[in-house]
């Protein structure tokens, strides 16, 4: 295994750690936190219900407590949920081309870089092969510093994420904390893109400055070693360039993309709510939560509707002559 290689590995032991250390402690303090919030919430819907404001108190509060209970099994990770979310993360990051990919991608180009400079020195003295070792290793070091910097940045990014998943879940149990949520999935999915373009443009110049420096070694005897120290130099130069371009892309198309939250009740700090037509028309008045807005009552005119045509048939006036043939 190489050094970039290595270096991903620690990284990833490193956060294992902290992962370790930390869900177990945010799963207890999550839980005292979710306990405390439920609790509270029951008795602001009884107190509502004491009130008066609340029509239909028990199907409210059931209602209110089912859509709570999805969110805390992803937040306390019930049956493994969250487990699978994260492990979705850590999927598409690796997917996008994230992680050991990148990693192994930049020890090619090490090890490629090496064998131009051993080719290199060979055609010179002590000082001028120096001189073009150091040249070509600060082409390499131009070019590859920024791609490991957003790799690593990357790759924190998704971890931090990871960590704070199970909060994000319960952001969602309540109305104004559910921008929080989209806020972190909004920041997921910058990171995915910023990984994707970067990895397809990283892999794809530097799968480039591979063959050429390869090419390179073996036409070593016909090529004059300072230009080609110079054009390593140069082609470092490309590649840093190269990947401040696909960095700035992916922020510019991550910030293009919004996440519309739908809201059931939860207030109007969303971007669309959910009504169902026959609760919007006034089709039925059994079921009567704080978040229902009747705009028509059609339950009252048609049970007159109805009401009337029993009367009538019975009283058979329907039809009447000039409504049959």
């Amino acid at each position: 295994m190489y050094f970039f290689q290595v270096l991903g590995v620690k990284i990833d032991e490193i956060f294992a750690y902290l992962e370790t250390g930390v869900n177990s402690t945010m799963m207890q303090q999550l839980s005292v936190l979710i306990a405390i919030s439920i609790t509270l919430f029951v008795m602001y819907k009884g107190f509502q219900t004491l009130l008066g404001k609340s029509k239909d108190p028990i199907r409210e509060l059931i209602w209110d407590l089912f859509m709570k209970v999805i969110a805390i099994t992803f937040a306390l990770n019930v049956d493994g949920w969250l487990t699978l979310v994260t492990e979705a993360m850590n999927g598409l990051h690796t997917w996008a081309g994230g992680g050991v990919s990148l990693f192994s991608e930049l020890d090619a180009l090490f090890e490629a870089t090496v064998k131009l400079e051993n080719a290199l020195s060979d055609k010179g003295n002590m000082v001028s092969a120096f001189f073009y070792g150091l040249i070509v290793y600060a082409g390499f070091l131009i070019g590859s510093l920024p791609a490991l910097f957003l790799v690593i940045t990357t790759t924190f990014t998704l971890k931090v994420l990871i960590l704070i998943a199970p909060f994000m879940f319960f952001a969602l149990m309540y109305g104004w904390t559910k921008n929080m949520f989209t806020q972190w999935l909004s920041l997921l999915i910058a990171n995915t893109l910023t990984v994707l373009v970067v990895s397809l443009i990283l892999k794809s110049t530097v799968d480039m400055f591979i063959k050429y420096q390869l090419f390179l070694v073996g036409e070593v005897a016909n090529i004059d070693p300072f230009l080609t120290a110079i054009q390593v130099l140069i082609y470092g130069l490309l590649l840093a360039l190269f990947i401040n371009i696909a960095k700035a892309l992916a922020e510019k198309v991550a910030k293009s993309i919004s996440i519309p939250v739908i809201g059931i009740g939860a207030g109007g700090g969303v971007d669309g709510q959910v009504l169902v037509i026959h609760d919007m028309l006034g089709m039925n008045n059994e079921f009567s939560p704080r978040f229902l807005r009747r705009y028509l009552n059609l339950y009252e005119q048609m049970t007159q509707a109805i009401g009337q045509y029993v009367t009538d048939v019975k009283s058979q006036d329907f039809p009447n002559a000039n409504e049959q043939y």
